[in-house]
């Protein structure tokens, strides 16, 4: 008898995974999950192009340290192209993401020479000191977009989460100067 209950209740639990979401992390999301509104919470959003991705390798772990593994499977370094928000002021920084497992951001798929916009939030990772303070991406938000420079435009959950839209990189810049 208890069965039928427990099916019930995990397919009611389950059956939410948004579009763009890990099957991995649990996300609910509305349009606070949209570039736009992400962008606002976020301390660092810039234009960036990709320098380099690279499998992430984490120090080995000593039987003094508590870490058992890192969530990251990536570090991609960008160059910094513009800055529209964030007291940061390298022109390369390093970001963090992985698979999409563990909650993190699909990085995997970035290559050299690709620009995205980003948003995010300064992170140290305590177990890795030499990579310095890094920007993470968190699987159920938009925290990245592609840009197309050759059209000046991109394309995805900007302002709705609710759906992809093709925005011109100036109503972008207009967007995020205010």
């Amino acid at each position: 008898m208890k069965w039928p209950f427990i099916l019930l209740f995990a397919l009611l639990t389950s059956s939410h995974v948004p579009k763009d979401s890990s099957p991995y992390c649990s996300c609910e999301c509305d349009d606070r999950c949209a570039f736009l509104s992400v962008a606002k919470q976020s301390s660092f959003v810039a234009l960036v192009k990709i320098i380099s991705n690279e499998e992430y390798e984490p120090p080995v772990r000593t039987e003094n340290s508590e870490f058992t593994y890192s969530r990251f499977t990536d570090i991609v370094r960008v160059e910094v192209v513009r800055r529209y928000k964030g007291d940061d002021t390298r022109d390369i920084v390093p970001l963090m993401g992985g698979q999409g497992s563990d909650c993190t951001g699909e990085t995997a798929g970035m290559k050299s020479d690709e620009y995205y916009l980003i948003a995010s939030d300064l992170e140290y990772l305590e177990y890795d000191q030499s990579v310095g303070g890094v920007y993470t991406f968190f699987v159920c938000v938009t925290d990245h977009l592609e840009v197309d420079m050759s059209t000046q435009t991109l394309t995805g959950v900007y302002r709705s989460w609710y759906k992809h839209e093709l925005v011109p990189l100036k109503d972008v810049h207009a967007d995020l100067s205010k």
